[in-house]
């Protein structure tokens, strides 16, 4: 997420408990839609395909509006699913997405359109892999390495077991407030308390555990469930480096802890569903040199591990 976070504002406290909502009807909107995209301030209500939906440019370059994260600049994780969507339209649905890299470089607008180009740089037996260039008036603001494979018959298995907390019903919507009105429409979002976390980790390590789907339910397709995932991983996986100053800088009132993300990687270790609620035990381990860096795992409702993410992101606050 390219844009300046805080604690206040990325980790608000945890809310009392209410009732599960109800969700709404599937929509029929294509995986990785394409169509004109207008610029403006604040987005329509829409189902997540609104959010990665891209305007053909030319050979296989495209059209996309970001909208906002925090404080004008555009919300990284909605450039990061764009960039995605953008590599998926190049390659066969056969060759599902299993792993991305990419490096924020500038922030981006919300009043202009980000140009999307992918290079097709490998189609080989088994793998393909793509290159996208997200790119603004001010210049190039994310590169982008996607690498697709076709599936093949389960071999060997393993994975650890999933963290022992409670479900997402009786928990809060932690976004219920949030000042983008896009990030709430799009998303379910859960923090789980941590004293019901069953899981102690090392001194020095914070942590934070959130359940997370998407608001409507997506298409089957799987390249609609890749780029949700990439954009709800990149809500609440730097932020949860920030949790080693709350005892400096309380959650209720804001603090001059900035945060800004470097960069982001994301594995995908088996098909995914991002409009199930999916588990995200996140951890950051290392602060040092006006750098932290997260990393998280998300879980199914049956303990699968599906992916792993990570990700670095600049880390600067007064001295205490």
């Amino acid at each position: 997420m390219t844009s300046v976070h805080d604690p206040g504002s990325a980790l608000p406290p945890l809310p009392r408990p209410g009732p599960e909502p109800s969700r709404p009807a599937a929509s029929t909107t294509s995986p990785v839609p394409a169509g004109p995209a207008s610029p403006a301030k604040q987005p329509p209500p829409a189902p997540f395909a609104d959010q990665v939906r891209l305007e053909a440019d030319g050979e296989d370059q495209y059209l996309g509006l970001c909208h906002e994260g925090r404080k004008g600049a555009g919300f990284g994780g909605s450039v990061l699913a764009q960039a995605l969507a953008a590599a998926c339209r190049t390659v066969s649905g056969q060759r599902p997405v299993h792993s991305l890299h990419a490096y924020f470089l500038r922030p981006v607008s919300c009043e202009e359109k980000v140009a999307y180009r992918a290079l097709r740089m490998r189609d080989g037996r088994s793998y393909s892999l793509r290159q996208v260039l997200a790119r603004q008036s001010a210049g190039e603001v994310l590169s982008l390495h996607a690498s697709f494979k076709s599936p093949e018959p389960d071999g060997h298995r393993s994975q650890v077991e999933a963290p022992g907390v409670p479900g997402p019903e009786g928990l809060a919507d932690a976004l219920d407030g949030h000042r983008s009105p896009a990030l709430r429409e799009v998303l379910d979002l859960r923090y789980v308390p941590e004293e019901e976390v069953q899981v102690g980790g090392p001194e020095g390590e914070f942590t934070l555990h959130t359940w997370s789907r998407t608001r409507l339910p997506l298409p089957p397709e799987s390249a609609a469930h890749a780029c949700a995932l990439a954009y709800l991983s990149d809500v609440t996986l730097a932020p949860t480096a920030t949790r080693a100053f709350h005892r400096v800088f309380p959650r209720s009132g804001g603090s001059p802890v900035r945060l800004v993300s470097l960069d982001h990687a994301l594995w995908f270790h088996r098909p995914v569903r991002a409009d199930a609620w999916l588990l995200f035990a996140q951890r950051s381990r290392i602060a040092a040199d006006g750098r932290a860096l997260c990393q998280g795992e998300f879980f199914t409702r049956d303990g699968e591990l599906v992916a792993t993410a990570a990700q670095e992101a600049l880390l600067r606050a007064p001295a205490d």
